[in-house]
């Protein structure tokens, strides 16, 4: 009997903690369907978090 396995990660930001405009990245990992949750201690500033796909936007003019 084949056994399927899964496994995914899903980050996102919580807004109402930011302060000064700066929100930590928290992520979420589930493996077969059991989730845990974890701050990656990575702050980025809410005008740059793409919240449709879930990233960091990096837009610099040099």
């Amino acid at each position: 009997m084949k056994k399927s396995h899964t496994f995914s990660i899903l980050f996102w930001i919580n807004k109402s903690r930011a302060i000064n405009n700066k929100v930590e990245i928290l992520a979420r990992v589930t493996v077969n369907g059991k989730r845990a949750s974890i701050g990656i201690k990575r702050k980025v500033d809410i005008d740059f978090w793409d919240n449709q796909n879930k990233r960091f936007i990096k837009t610099h003019s040099l």
